[in-house]
């Protein structure tokens, strides 16, 4: 399991690691060298801090229908919307409520944003169902449903490896939806 680190806080160590190396390099004798230290350390956070986040939009979640479904509101409109590279059980499976679940508490509580996909030539525009990157406190769900054997990869979309490791791991663990599946024997004859 990969530890993830916030992206404001890699940017906040970031800064601190600048600043100290500045320190060092200028070794300010006097306040003002100081306090110019500080006003660049704290542009320096700004922008940093916004690293890693471009291009993502807040929203609030209005309402979970599915394990990959949801319902956002953007200012004062209501949308319906699936979360990027993954497929959830259907309403008829016996996991489809479990699914639902984990994708409502993994956005319950934290900070939502989506990243609508690089290849959409739009001015912001999003359309009812379309698959959009979700992401909580920070981090990518996806890859964090498919850990929990929550969701399954969606078929002819090219997905990040974390995506595949993390589906990987949850089918040699047997989690959710690959708890039914037969083991594969890794023994050879």
């Amino acid at each position: 399991m990969h530890a993830h680190i916030n992206p404001a806080l890699q940017a906040y160590l970031l800064t601190i690691t600048a600043l100290a190396l500045l320190a060092v390099l200028l070794q300010p004798a006097g306040g003002y060298a100081i306090s110019l230290m500080v006003l660049s350390g704290l542009v320096l956070y700004a922008v940093l801090s916004t690293l890693g986040q471009a291009g993502r939009v807040m929203c609030q979640v209005v309402s979970v229908h599915s394990g990959n479904g949801l319902v956002i509101q953007i200012k004062h409109r209501k949308i319906r919307v699936q979360v990027w590279g993954i497929t959830a059980p259907e309403p008829e499976s016996r996991y489809f409520e479990s699914s639902r679940q984990a994708l409502e508490s993994l956005l319950q509580n934290t900070s939502v944003q989506f990243q609508e996909l690089p290849d959409k030539k739009r001015a912001g525009h999003i359309s009812r169902d379309e698959p959009l990157m979700f992401f909580a406190d920070g981090l990518d769900i996806a890859p964090r449903l498919l850990a929990m054997g929550m969701a399954g990869l969606e078929k002819g979309v090219t997905v990040p490896d974390r995506y595949t490791q993390a589906l990987g791991t949850a089918a040699d663990e047997g989690l959710g939806i690959h708890a039914d599946s037969p083991q594969i024997s890794q023994d050879t004859e």
